[in-house]
């Protein structure tokens, strides 16, 4: 099959560099990958930490980016679950930081073809590239047996009567994890900003508590202590969040906290466990989530972002503008760039 001619790709040439575009290779796909063609790219909040500090990068120059969504451009052997034509949204989260060819931020991406996921007609470009990287990291933390080893999810989402706590159920791990909970048959309690209740209650929370009240830990308590608790997932993860998750669960009699960053308290309860579940590593969980459950679920509505988005504007020239924004900061917002 005839490759793509030409490449170009949003290059960092250095730590704190900016972005420039220039040319990149093409790879053909080996045994169960795929080249896709981008359309759309998000930006993520580490796309601005790995930018500043070098972090997970072997070697420069570098290519970033976890997004995409495209078209599959050629399929390698081995794979039956796409062909060429596919429209696609996908995640390079596990290859992030290694080879340039498996990174976001070019025309064109390799991927292992489990990293993607079929997206229906009706579902653009634009929408369907919000989703990738918070459905990854909810995945992981709440179905891997290492974590909170929930139910997987499925179209038939019958009430288990077992509830858990999403801290930071606006975020885009947040609202992925809500509707991904909810599709297994958890009940979800939130936390969120007053003005983004709305946004967590349409992703399918039965109640939502703001983050900001200073009675929050105390609320929590008492919404959820006649609940049957299945553990946390701290969306955000940050010092502060995660030791506020864990005196709630203490309280309640401890538990499991997911989390997706490193950040730790010193001191944790002792009837307490906080596990990293950021990074997917058990195949059958991302088949039943990528292959199985999502197509279905993006064409019925039960998944979709529930996010604004942010169109910044079109082309690898405007990575570092849709970099430098989210550094700044947005709230239940998704900045994308279209191709």
């Amino acid at each position: 099959m005839d490759m793509p001619l030409a490449n170009e790709a949003a290059w960092l040439s250095g730590k704190g560099a900016n972005f420039s575009v220039g040319p990149a290779e093409v790879v053909n796909p080996g045994p169960g990958e795929v080249l896709i063609r981008n359309q759309a790219w998000a930006i993520n909040p580490i796309d601005w930490k790995m930018q500043a500090y070098g972090i997970m990068i072997e070697s420069y120059p570098a290519i970033l980016g976890c997004d995409v969504a495209g078209e599959v451009a050629v399929v390698g052997e081995n794979v039956t679950s796409l062909k060429v034509g596919d429209r696609v949204a996908a995640c390079s989260w596990g290859v992030i930081g290694k080879k340039t060819m498996y990174q976001a931020f070019q025309l064109y991406t390799l991927l292992p073809a489990q990293c993607a996921m079929s997206l229906p007609s009706g579902t653009s470009f634009e929408d369907a590239v919000k989703l990738p990287l918070g459905v990854l990291t909810a995945s992981a933390g709440l179905y891997e047996q290492k974590h909170l080893e929930l139910p997987l999810p499925t179209a038939n989402n019958k009430t288990s009567g077992r509830t858990l706590l999403i801290w930071g159920g606006s975020s885009n791990v947040g609202s992925a994890a809500i509707q991904l909970a909810v599709a297994s048959g958890i009940e979800v309690i939130t936390t969120a900003s007053v003005q983004n209740f709305d946004a967590v209650r349409k992703a399918g929370a039965a109640e939502v508590f703001n983050h900001n009240d200073p009675r929050i830990v105390e609320d929590l308590i008492g919404q959820l202590r006649n609940k049957t608790l299945v553990g946390a997932f701290d969306a955000i993860s940050s010092v502060q969040t995660t030791s506020a998750v864990a005196e709630v669960l203490s309280n309640l009699g401890g538990g499991k906290v997911a989390t997706t960053t490193p950040s730790m308290p010193s001191t944790l309860p002792a009837n307490v466990e906080v596990k990293l579940g950021n990074d997917p590593t058990e195949p059958e969980v991302g088949k039943a989530v990528w292959q199985e459950f999502m197509p279905v679920a993006l064409k019925t509505g039960q998944m979709r972002s529930h996010l604004n988005t942010m169109v910044i504007g079109r082309g690898l020239q405007h990575i570092q503008a849709g970099v430098n924004e989210v550094k700044r900061g947005v709230s239940s917002t998704k900045v994308v760039i279209l191709a």
